[in-house]
């Protein structure tokens, strides 16, 4: 497998790491909310992120510089947002499902960390 062209690299480092972070954070967070039977941690950081990537990525392609690539490079790259869209559609669902956690009432005698 190629890598991306390293202009794209270094464009797209900066924001891929903070969408890294950021997922990375709401998981350790969402996983707190699960322990504590409380409700999930907001998904404005992550969504803030996402929108910091796709700026980016429209001046990446504005200044032309995805013209002209591989077509497997072209792929690769396309691949990466449709990944990272997957990703915060994931973290939504386990958005739900935390809230879901939190509403649902402890079974008599058990604490919240061990209802089926």
């Amino acid at each position: 497998m190629v890598p991306l062209p390293v202009e794209l690299q270094q464009r797209l480092a900066l924001p891929l790491a903070r969408i890294s972070d950021t997922f990375a954070d709401y998981l350790k967070l969402a996983a707190a909310a699960l322990r504590a039977g409380t409700l999930p941690p907001p998904m404005s950081p992550v969504q803030a992120a996402l929108e910091a990537y796709g700026t980016e990525v429209a001046a990446v392609r504005s200044d032309g510089l995805t013209r002209g690539v591989p077509g497997d490079v072209a792929e690769r790259f396309f691949a990466l947002g449709f990944s990272l869209e997957q990703m915060r559609q994931n973290l939504k669902d386990l958005e739900r499902c935390v809230t879901n956690w939190a509403d649902a009432p402890a079974a008599p005698g058990k604490p919240v960390d061990e209802v089926d």
